[in-house]
């Protein structure tokens, strides 16, 4: 998922975040699929994205998910901190997640 948008706020790592109301979600195959009715686009997660955006439901924060993720793939701390950072920092910039 690569979505490029000015950030109206950065990730803080040491935050809980979980999904934001206003969009419908679904699996298809293993990958989520998200439809946000707020700005009236559609996206889509797969492989650890999706793992990421399943723990979300609930509030985690980024090193919550990282020990899930490490656990769940073969990705080191650093390397899974990065990416996740990252792919949490587009879903926040979209309204896809929101501090909890």
């Amino acid at each position: 998922m690569s979505i490029s948008s000015p950030s109206p706020q950065a990730v803080d790592v040491h935050a809980r975040y979980q999904h934001s109301g206003e969009l419908s979600t679904g699996e298809i195959d293993g990958e989520v699929v998200m439809l946000s009715f707020a700005t009236e686009s559609y996206y889509y997660l797969n492989g650890p994205g999706s793992a990421a955006w399943k723990l979300l439901a609930q509030p985690h924060s980024l090193s919550e998910i990282c020990v899930a993720l490490c656990e769940e793939y073969d990705v080191d701390r650093d390397t899974c901190e990065s990416q996740t950072q990252d792919l949490m920092q587009q879903l926040l910039d979209q309204g896809l997640i929101q501090p909890a």
